[in-house]
């Protein structure tokens, strides 16, 4: 038995963030979902941002324990370019690729069983980590992302709200 439980929801956070990134964003007019934030970003770039890492972030990080416990994870590129080939695709393909991507993943994670909740893997920056810590790590990772994106998209919007301004 694990002595790392898994919170179930984090699955499920993982399962729904392409579907609520384009009922959030598919629908706003391409300049609102390209318009750049104070960091940089805009909100395509963070759907990007997700496609671009799921299939080493997930797939990659839990199978290299799945197949061999202690193993090291691979890492994260820290360069962007792998984000620029994303930026570059229609906004609709982007969020396909996306879910489909996502889909694989959440389907290995769903074969993942209680017992090797807790089997350990190495990550170049963190040290061990189990691979509960890593779920539960990669949906709080994608709640942040949905919160940036929402907050990127309704900026724009902020300045033109006239007297309502006075509530948030």
């Amino acid at each position: 038995m694990s002595d790392y439980a898994l919170i179930p929801a984090a699955i499920e956070v993982l399962a729904s963030t392409p579907a609520v990134m384009r009922a959030m964003l598919a629908p706003l007019p391409q300049g609102l979902i390209e318009q750049p934030g104070k960091e940089g970003w805009s909100a395509r770039d963070v759907v990007a941002h997700l496609a671009s890492r799921q299939r080493i972030a997930i797939i990659g990080r839990i199978n290299a324990v799945l197949e061999q416990p202690g193993a090291t994870m691979p890492g994260v590129p820290e360069s962007l370019m792998d984000v620029v080939q994303y930026r570059s695709q229609p906004f609709a393909e982007l969020l396909s690729e996306f879910e489909d991507g996502r889909t694989e993943a959440v389907a290995l994670l769903r074969t993942v069983t209680s017992d090797q909740l807790d089997w350990r893997g190495v990550h170049h920056g963190v040290g061990e980590l189990t691979i509960a810590e890593v779920i539960h790590h990669l949906a709080f990772h994608d709640l942040l992302h949905v919160s940036q994106a929402a907050q990127l998209a309704s900026s724009p919007l902020e300045p033109l709200r006239g007297a309502m301004r006075v509530f948030r």
